[in-house]
């Protein structure tokens, strides 16, 4: 007997928690490209995101994978992982990005300077419970980069 007790509470606890519920994939809002830093190395950058979970349950970005194109031109990638997604939340997160100065050269060579047009464009491995999905993600816009010394420097 009481080698049943084990499943039925197991059956128990995975249907109070939602599992057999439909899960929603988040939602991603894109904010700014922000907090621009100028190395000897390339360019370390943030990209400012909102997302929202309206599922009833937690989920996880067990990882995120993105590239950055400048002017048409692939300048840098990006890597997250093990993002905390509170159920039913809308949470900031600030993603990395690193640009090589031969990106931006080649992107500043492609178009207008300092004001951009980007595309960022990545996958995200989101988990909640039982469900794990691949959740796509793209988005493009005008941003003003930021004029320093050291980029001045590099580009002439």
């Amino acid at each position: 007997m009481r080698r049943l007790a084990l499943p039925a509470a197991l059956v128990v606890l995975l249907a109070s928690t939602g599992c057999e519920q439909r899960f929603e994939e988040p939602e991603i809002e894109f904010r700014h490209l922000g907090n621009w830093e100028f190395t000897d190395k390339g360019v370390e950058l943030e990209v400012e995101i909102e997302v929202t979970n309206p599922n009833d349950i937690s989920a996880t970005v067990l990882r995120a994978d993105y590239t950055l194109s400048i002017n048409g031109v692939k300048a840098g990638t990006g890597h997250a992982s093990d993002l905390r997604l509170p159920a039913g939340e809308t949470v900031s997160l600030n993603l990395p990005l690193n640009l090589s100065y031969g990106g931006l050269v080649d992107a500043a060579l492609a178009g207008d300077w300092p004001e951009v047009d980007y595309v960022i464009n990545g996958t995200a491995k989101v988990s909640a419970l039982v469900h794990t999905r691949e959740v796509e993600f793209s988005e493009a816009g005008t941003e003003e980069v930021p004029l320093s010394a050291d980029l001045l420097r590099f580009l002439h």
